[in-house]
């Protein structure tokens, strides 16, 4: 039986900014990380570090989800991210 999100943030708006602004700073550091890649010197130089910045940009991405979610089960799936379903579902 899914579970009903519990947005312990406070109000439902305030889970959708908090939302809406994840999405966007993850959008940023895509673009960040894509304009950094562009210079082959610097990427072979970093890209432990680049890879670091997709993946927080992923998980930003995957944490607004949870906050829009209405079936907290299926939103951690979706995320396919394992550190976060670890996080999330430890504390369930």
């Amino acid at each position: 039986m899914p579970r009903e999100c519990d947005c312990s943030v406070g109000e439902p708006e305030i889970a959708g900014k908090a939302a809406s602004l994840l999405t966007r700073l993850s959008g940023e550091l895509e673009l960040l990380g894509e304009a950094l890649c562009g210079d082959a010197d610097f990427a072979s130089r970093h890209v432990v570090i680049l890879q670091k910045i997709d993946v927080v940009a992923q998980q930003q991405r995957a944490i607004a989800d949870l906050l829009k979610c209405q079936d907290l089960d299926a939103a951690l799936s979706a995320a396919g991210l394992e550190m976060l379903e670890r996080h999330f579902r430890r504390d369930l």
